[in-house]
Parts: structure tokens; sequence; C-alpha cells
């Protein structure tokens, strides 16, 4: 015992250790699948489309309404009747609030819409414009007869078919229109005065829409006839409505006045084509305030023209309406007229004027002849003196 505790200090120094303690942290991936993960995210399913469907697609890429309206313009398709859901549903493209300035309009011309002949392409293949520059308040007629021409404009329209096709009609047409509707109706109002002073007409009470049964423009006399009108409701399913009152109007005849609330429009038919004058607009939403002129508009199915009749008139009730047919009984050419209307009589060539002879004539073509033969001999003398001096 007494040996063992008298151990040195180096085999005490020999039995000490040195621990280290590391601290490793080991994470475990493994790939089950590795096509899987370089696949990415999957595709959704294709799905075979048939050629009819891709033709007959509703949707227009340039048409600018709302998607979520045309589910419930499909369904009023359907449905042959006007809708005052039509105010919200569609508006109207053809205004012509901002005029352009005539030196602007060579200019503008290029950036501005397409045209089709002389009309305004408001919609592709479907609804077209022509706009003229007179309106029947303007200050060229007389005060009396300032919008009260609506009638006879229309009557004259519907006359100025026979002479032209409306699609070659320009803005002057629309103007000549107007200015011969203006002429009617003063006519007509003569007329209307000189018959209400007579027995035989003691039981006409109201003068106001009383037109002529002729009327002339330019060297051809029209006989027209305003048939009594035909009475519906706007919207209303139960009685005659507009739809329903046009379309058989049309089978019969061609042209017809729209009076409804404070809209009266001209319509008529043409070449499968439909049409719509205005000649009463004024202010908005077609101009700008105080302003207004004639205009026209031409759809190529019946459905636009009923829509663009719709919008006119802006009525959201049953309003009542009064459609009178026009019917243009003859047609007759009388020749040149007192009063020519965009066109000056020419002068037969044939006759020529007789020239009034002045008696100092004579004496006046004597003296040019001297004066020519006195020019003549100083040229001769001048030329000699220049032959002399060069010698």
């Amino acid at each position: 015992m007494y040996e063992e505790e008298e151990d040195t200090p180096e085999e005490e120094i020999e039995k000490c250790y040195t621990i280290q303690i590391y601290q490793m942290t080991y994470h475990c991936c493994q790939i089950h699948n590795l096509k899987l993960l370089q696949r990415g995210a999957p595709k959704p399913p294709r799905h075979l489309v048939k050629k009819k469907t891709i033709d007959d697609c509703p949707f227009d890429p340039l048409d600018v309404r709302d998607p979520c309206t045309i589910e419930q313009e499909e369904e009023d398709l359907k449905e042959t009747i006007e809708k005052p859901t039509w105010l919200k549903l569609y508006k109207i493209t053809w205004a012509k609030c901002m005029a352009v300035p005539q030196k602007k309009k060579n200019r503008e011309a290029g950036t501005g819409k397409m045209r089709w002949h002389q009309y305004v392409v408001e919609e592709s293949n479907k609804l077209f414009s022509l706009w003229g520059e007179i309106h029947i308040t303007d200050g060229m007629f007389e005060k009396e007869n300032r919008g009260m021409q609506t009638y006879a404009c229309y009557v004259v329209c519907a006359g100025m078919t026979r002479i032209m096709a409306p699609e070659y009609w320009s803005s002057k047409t629309l103007d000549v229109i107007v200015m011969c509707g203006d002429r009617y109706y003063t006519h007509s109002k003569l007329e209307a005065e000189f018959k209400s002073t007579k027995n035989e007409y003691r039981h006409v009470n109201c003068w106001n829409r009383y037109l002529m049964s002729h009327f002339k423009i330019g060297e051809t006399m029209f006989e027209a006839n305003v048939l009594p009108a035909i009475c519906g409701r706007l919207y209303a399913k139960s009685g005659k409505y507009l739809w329903q009152s046009l379309e058989q109007m049309f089978l019969k005849y061609c042209f017809g006045i729209l009076t409804c609330e404070s809209s009266c429009l001209g319509v008529f038919k043409f070449c499968g084509a439909y049409y719509m004058c205005d000649v009463n607009s004024l202010g908005p939403p077609l101009f700008s305030y105080g302003e207004g002129a004639v205009y026209l508009l031409r759809a190529t199915y019946f459905q636009k023209f009923i829509t663009a009749l719709v919008l006119t008139i802006g009525s959201p009730e049953c309003s009542q309406f009064a459609l009178n047919p026009i019917e243009i009984l003859k047609v007759i050419d009388v020749g040149p007229s007192a009063f020519p209307v965009g066109r000056i009589e020419k002068k037969e060539r044939s006759k020529r004027v007789t020239k009034v002879e002045c008696p100092y004539d004579e004496e006046k073509k004597k003296q040019m002849k001297k004066w020519k033969h006195k020019r003549a001999e100083t040229a001769r003398t001048i030329d000699k003196l220049c032959c002399k001096g060069g010698e």
C-alpha cells in the first residue's frame, strides 16, 4: 500500500485522456422517380373541336361590348319583338357631336372611320350613316316654316328614291331633300289656307299636317299619297308592337313615317336594305348643343334596323306610336322648272345672240390697218439704215 501511494507524477500524466465532442447534422434525401421531376407541372387535357363550332363562333374580336351581356342578347334575338333592355345593351354609335373644320377635313380623312360610297361605316357590314349639312330649323327658311316641314321632307325622300338609288346618295342629296321639302310644305300650306275658306272643307278641323298630292324635285313631278296611320305600342306583346307593324307595312309598302313621342322618322326599304331618315334631331346625343342636320342610316338586316329605331326614340316605356305608309302613285318628267334646285338651265347652242354693232367699228378697223402699215414701213427703213451702216 505504501508503494502505490508513492507513485511518481509521470505515471499520473500517462493515465489522462483528452476527449473532443463534435455535433453533426445529416440529411438524407432520396428521389424515387427522376422522370416525374423532370416532366414539370401537368398540362390541361386537350379536347377535339369540331370544324363547325370554330366557324360559327359567336364572339367577334372587334366587339367592344361586355361578354356577360351577349347571352342576354342571344335570348332577345329568339323573340321577334323589341325590348327596353336594348337601351342598356346597345349604344348610339352614329353620333356626330364634334364637327370637323373644313381645313382639317383633308388631314383627318385618313384617320377617321371607313367609308362605303359616301356613307360612313359605323358597324362593318351592318350599319352605315350619311350626314347632310342643313336642318329644318335653319335661318335660310321662313320662321313660320321652321320645324314644321318634317312630314313633307319624308314624302320628298320617298320620291328621291325614284330618281337615284339611296346607295349612291351624298350629303348634297339630303340637303336637296330638305330644301324641296320646305318648298313642298310652303305650297301645301297655301293650298290649305285656300281650301279652309271653302264650304266643302268645313268638316276639316286640323290643317297643320295637310300635304298636297303633288310635289316637285327639279324637273320631275311626283304624285304621292300618305295613308292613314297604323297605331301600336312599343314593347307590347298583347297588341301591335313596332317589329310586327313594320314587317306588315313593308310587305305592301316601301315607305312610311314613324311618329313616337318627340321623334318623327322616315323609314323605307330599298333593295333588301332598311333606311331611317331623320330631319328632326337637334342637339345631344347626336349633335352638339344647338346644332343639327339631316342624316340617313342604312341597316343591312331588320333586327339592326329595329335596334336603331328604338335607340333613336329612346323611350323605356310602352309609348304609343303611329306609322303612316307613303305611296308614290305617279312620276312625270315635266322639263325645266322656273326655280331650279341645284342646277342652272343651259342655253341651247343653236340659239346665238345677235351682236350689237357699233357705228364706229369700221373707222377703228381702218385706223388699225393704217397703223399696221406704218409700223411695217418704219421696220423696213430701220433695216436699210442698219445695212448701210454695216457697209
